[in-house]
């Protein structure tokens, strides 16, 4: 298969795989395409200082766990929508991105609550 450049410049440099300390967490699954992944943030309120993910599946779920947790950090929250056409990934993985959308929605709705 082939994947974007985007994808590939981001599965290159997965700069923010690992777990964030002082954290809040959220673990998503789609168990069809193999998709697991957590992602976990450090944060005071509602500012964060640290994003980070663990994750199984394709390169292109893995480009966009990086590219989430650079925007996250950014006070941005990608959408779904957002996140295939800016990585380029094809409809057909639509659902293995949903998987990172839950997760940014659990973990908003966390850092919310404090």
């Amino acid at each position: 298969m082939k994947y974007s450049s985007v994808v590939a410049s981001l599965f290159d440099d997965l700069g923010h795989a690992g777990i964030a300390s002082g954290l809040t967490t959220a673990i998503h699954e789609d168990r069809a395409s193999g998709t697991r992944l957590m992602f976990s943030i450090a944060h005071s309120g509602r500012e964060i200082h640290e994003c980070r993910f663990l994750a199984s599946g394709c390169p292109d779920v893995l480009a966009a766990c990086e590219y989430t947790c650079r925007a996250i950090e950014n006070q941005k929250w990608p959408t779904t929508v957002e996140l295939m056409a800016d990585l380029g990934v094809p409809t057909e993985k639509t659902s293995r991105i949903l998987v990172i959308e839950d997760a940014q929605r659990e973990l908003r709705d966390a850092i919310l609550e404090k």
